[in-house]
């Protein structure tokens, strides 16, 4: 079974990695730049949090990181759409870019390895009122 909470930290370092390698490269003119570090500082409290808590307390940070993962989807999903003007080298703000795309695809990955998580847990629980 897959130990989320340490997934969580890793994925809100990536995210830290991206937001402030964007930051950086953009001149630190832009500070929106830094929203995927935002959001990665959320997933690693989230799963700090979730080395802490008990069972209760873990379930519903674990679901607030979830949905962290899904609003950075939902936001960054623009990124994607402009990939092909950047590999073209037509892309205005290839740095905008690459950081929508990095940030899409992180949130997607953990997205997808928190539902396989849920979905394992609901196994074992079944399994074992059996």
């Amino acid at each position: 079974m897959l130990n989320m909470r340490i997934i969580s930290i890793v994925f809100g370092i990536l995210l830290n990695v991206v937001g402030i390698t964007s930051f950086v490269l953009t001149g630190s003119q832009h500070p929106t730049a830094l929203i995927p570090a935002g959001m990665g500082v959320i997933l690693l409290v989230c799963g700090i949090l979730g080395i802490k808590a008990g069972e209760k307390g873990r379930k519903h940070i674990m679901h607030v990181a979830v949905l962290v993962a899904v609003a950075g989807m939902i936001a960054t999903y623009n990124g994607m759409l402009h990939l092909p003007d950047f590999f073209k080298g037509t892309a205005e703000k290839p740095v905008k870019i690459l950081s929508l795309s990095a940030t899409f695809l992180l949130c997607a990955v953990y997205f997808v390895l928190c539902i396989k998580s849920f979905i394992d847990v609901r196994r074992a629980m079944w399994a074992a009122k059996k």
